[in-house]
């Protein structure tokens, strides 16, 4: 039971209304975290997706929580593999265990024993090198394992029957050779299946990864059902949806344990993003649990009230005991209400698939576009039933990088700037080979869920390869039909948000909502031109390098003070372009954008860092005029600070930022009531002290560790 994942998960206890299993344990919009700490967020969504992947055989995952039954373990083994004939027979030599094993060789050759004869064969029809070591592995080394106290020939037989299923159906694109090796000698019997690599029917090369459809988690599956036909009973599902969120001991601990190099296998100690992913992961089980019940289970039935303490156990932190008192009738109506909900969740995905081939159908594109609204609220109702569903879980969250339309209203002026910039929208949408009225018919509404807005993007990508194609323009693929798409959709959103610049003069503006989803989405497009820029073009982004610059380092140092003050310098420095002209009219858009959004993203703590520093370079020895030399350095500062509070009413904050920042003030205020005096108007001998204290260790007035955050 770890400490800190517990800590996460009572945070998650008091936000049961958080859209997703990371805001409830983060306590505050996932998004947030994920702008400040890109890299580690990246590692977390990774985390969770090889979970939330996992699925048990046979049946819904949630309602296999608490069976009694052991769990599968199939392994592959490292550096298993054979590249030459040495190698395949000293490795057939240790599985025979000095001859005590018999090899036999896979259904396709009826399990013939491995002699001598066959044994050449093999190495003849694996491709085998002889006499030349190294290269590329031809065989895979698997072992399927089960419980203590199987029964030997069950478990012979269930191991054949996996490796069967596994590599010699074509189940998985090709047929593969194998021979196999029954281990009873230890307290859980085991096979090895050593697979070669090469298909047999197509040539294709065996892959187990996360992303194939070969993968472990489908070979756990598959093991459950083989075993089953055998008596056996196992489960396949994952730790975390038992509640196990300490992390897993790996082999190797195990290893060094046998050798005598330590007395006890260690675990790894979480990491912050292994400990945020647990937790979140958790939650997540526990969502889908309580959707399944939610849909399935009569109200205040035995099954409800079991799920129901299942699910708080969960939720609490502990781990569902293995050996539950659950009755044999209890786990089977458990079995069959799931199997019930995996039928229903199939039905309901497929009729939305079904909708949208009716819908494509349909000649009219504005009426294509209301449909898929439409059909776009029905998925997002049906994601709170299915929780684990990422397709349909992303029409629940608000897109925001496209498809945000120009602000309404106003007089015929305004209507004539709108229909320009409509024009050129459409004129941008016709050039890619898109359809021009669907496109405007997209931006012409609500802002569109992340999962709509994704819908369409993978239909304006199809569009466009088709589009090429009929029109004899060579064919694109879709990784370069994606990024032309893209492109059309930075040109568009170019223009709007030119025209809402143009309308706002005209005092037509646009909601705070939709002011704010498009300066999120302007400021990611910068930091995405920023980025290319690195790599040699030079642009219309160029100018923002040094803020983008600024903004990450504040992100990846916590808002040291050094940092803060430098962001605050950039962005004088960007607004004074800005009402100098020096920008063109596209950039000013930008620039009001990203301006805007660092001042609410980090308004607070640069305003604590301007009021925190001390912009003297030198001590009072080394100046002739002391004295005049701290009144310049308090001006300086005081009109530096005035300047931020001027950048902060011009360009407007979140209704949270500001009253952060007048937090502060008011901070500052009482502090400086508290002294018994302003802070601009202290006396010579507590300028000194101040000014001795400040300098601690450096001597120059700063202290030290303002610039490695332990300061703040």
């Amino acid at each position: 039971m770890n400490p800190a994942v517990m800590v996460l998960l009572d945070e998650a206890s008091r936000n049961k209304s958080a859209p997703s299993a990371l805001d409830a344990v983060m306590g505050k919009d996932w998004a947030h975290y994920r702008a400040g700490n890109p890299s580690k967020a990246a590692v977390v969504e990774y985390m969770m997706r090889q979970q939330k992947q996992r699925k048990s055989a046979g049946a819904g995952l949630s309602f296999r929580v608490g069976r009694r039954t052991p769990q599968a373990l199939v392994k592959m083994v490292t550096k298993g593999g054979a590249s030459d004939v040495k190698g395949l027979r000293a490795q057939m030599d240790y599985l025979r265990k000095d001859g005590t094993v018999e090899l036999q060789r896979s259904e396709r050759h009826f399990g013939a024993e491995v002699d001598e004869e066959q044994q050449m064969l093999m190495e003849t029809a694996w491709g085998m090198d002889r006499g030349k070591p190294g290269g590329a592995d031809k065989t895979s080394h698997f072992v399927v394992s089960f419980p203590i106290g199987t029964d030997r020939d069950a478990a012979a037989r269930a191991g054949r029957a996996w490796a069967e299923e596994m590599f010699g159906s074509g189940r998985f694109g090709d047929r593969y050779d194998y021979y196999t090796a029954d281990h009873r000698d230890t307290q859980h019997p085991h096979t090895h299946v050593v697979v070669a690599r090469r298909g047999l029917e197509n040539g294709l090369w065996l892959k187990v990864s996360r992303r194939s459809e070969l993968n472990f988690d489908v070979m756990r599956e598959i093991q459950v059902e083989m075993a089953a036909a055998e008596g056996i009973e196992l489960e396949a599902s994952p730790r975390l949806a038992r509640g196990v969120h300490d992390r897993p001991i790996p082999t190797s601990e195990f290893w060094k344990v046998k050798r005598g190099l330590k007395p006890e296998p260690e675990a790894p100690r979480h990491t912050e993003e292994t400990m945020i992913a647990t937790a979140a992961t958790i939650v997540h089980f526990s969502r889908q649990m309580e959707a399944e019940k939610r849909v399935l289970v009569p109200e205040s039935s035995r099954i409800d009230k079991l799920l129901g303490t299942l699910i708080s156990t969960l939720r609490a932190g502990h781990e569902i005991e293995a050996r539950s008192t659950h009755n044999q009738s209890d786990l089977k109506e458990l079995k069959a209400l799931s199997e019930e909900y995996v039928a229903k969740r199939t039905q309901i995905i497929e009729s939305f698939r079904e909708m949208d081939r009716e819908i494509a159908e349909i000649d009219d594109p504005v009426q294509r576009v209301a449909l898929q609204r439409r059909t776009a609220v029905l998925r997002s109702e049906a994601a709170a039933l299915l929780p684990d569903n990422d397709e349909l879980q992303a029409y629940r969250q608000q897109e925001e990088v496209r498809y945000h339309g120009i602000a309404e209203g106003g007089d015929e002026q305004a209507q004539k700037l709108r229909d320009e910039a409509q024009q050129r929208a459409a004129d941008i949408a016709k050039e890619a080979g898109l359809n021009p009225d669907e496109v405007l018919a997209r931006y012409n509404g609500p802002v569109p869920s992340a999962g709509l807005a994704r819908q369409w993007r993978e239909l304006e990508v199809a569009e466009r390869i088709r589009s090429r194609s009929e029109a004899g323009q060579g064919l694109e693929t879709p990784d370069q039909a994606r990024q032309s798409v893209e492109e059309v959709h930075r040109q568009i959103d170019g223009v709007y948000r030119e025209a809402d610049g143009r309308l706002a003069e005209l005092g037509v503006s646009l909601s705070d909502e939709q002011r704010a989803s498009i300066g999120r989405a302007t400021v990611s497009d910068i930091e995405r031109g920023v980025s290319e820029q690195f790599e040699g073009k030079a642009d219309k982004y160029t100018r923002f390098e040094p803020i983008v610059v600024h903004r990450n380092q504040v992100d990846g140092a916590g808002g040291t003070t050094a940092n803060s003050v430098a962001l605050a310098e950039e962005l004088k420095s960007l607004a004074d372009d800005r009402e100098a002209g020096n920008l063109s009219s596209e950039q000013n858009v930008l620039a009001d954008a990203i301006i805007r959004d660092t001042i609410n993203k980090h308004g607070p703590a640069i305003r604590a860092a301007l009021v925190r520093d001390d912009s003297r370079e030198f001590k009072d020895h080394e100046v002739s005029d002391p004295a005049s030399y701290r009144e310049e350095a308090d001006r300086f500062e005081q009109k530096r600070l005035d300047e931020f509070d001027g950048l902060v009413r011009r360009y407007g904050l979140e209704k949270g930022v500001s009253q952060d920042l007048n937090r502060t003030a008011e901070n500052e205020l009482a502090g400086d009531t508290t002294d018994g005096a302003s802070r601009r108007g202290r006396d010579q001998e507590d300028i000194q002290q101040q000014a001795k204290r400040d300098r601690g260790g450096d001597g120059r007035g700063r202290d030290p560790r303002d610039d490695d955050g332990h300061g703040l």
